[in-house]
């Protein structure tokens, strides 16, 4: 799209790593006349944002669990998953709920392959619950014996360090940059 007005960029960081830190230390470097704005999605009063990743060591699987437990809460047709380089937005009907698909995990390939929603929707927009509590519970679902397992901030951890990873705050400081 040519429209600058309509271009954006996100930056996630890693689970419980620095995001209004990162952010406040990135917002003196934004000129207004950039016409570059930063937000804090976490941040934000009337816009609840989820991050999720669903991840495994073959990219089959991962599609199949994202047609199994994503698609009927996100779209209605058949969902195409973005490739490597590329990204997927949804925005439902009423526009309450904005869905962007990254063919990333944010970790190596050779730890695991997947995708990574990040759901943002006006806070109450629902009255079915929250599009983001909807794909999280169908999967995790204890009835699903194919359903992924949750990882939190220190599975997420070991895998960054096996893979390799630097991260900022502890690799990488303003000090120490590998």
């Amino acid at each position: 799209d040519d429209d600058a007005s309509s271009a954006a960029a996100y930056l996630l960081t890693s689970p419980g790593h620095a995001g209004s830190a990162l952010f406040r230390r990135l917002d003196p470097y934004v000129f207004p006349m950039d016409g570059v704005k930063l937000t804090d999605m976490m941040d934000a009063s009337k816009i609840s944002t989820r991050i999720i990743t669903v991840a495994a060591t073959k990219l089959s699987h991962v599609k199949e669990t994202v047609e199994r437990c994503l698609v009927p809460n996100v779209v209605a047709a058949k969902l195409d998953l973005p490739r490597r380089g590329e990204c997927t937005r949804i925005i439902s009907a009423d526009g309450g709920t904005d869905v962007i698909i990254l063919p990333s995990t944010f970790l190596p390939d050779c730890v695991c392959v997947g995708y990574t929603f990040v759901i943002s929707e006006l806070s109450g927009s629902t009255g079915r619950g929250t599009t983001a509590r909807l794909v999280w519970d169908s999967l995790t679902s204890e009835f699903d014996d194919q359903a992924p397992v949750e990882l939190g901030s220190l599975e997420w951890e070991t895998l960054r360090i096996e893979g390799g990873w630097p991260a900022y705050g502890r690799e990488m400081t303003g000090d120490v940059d590998p």
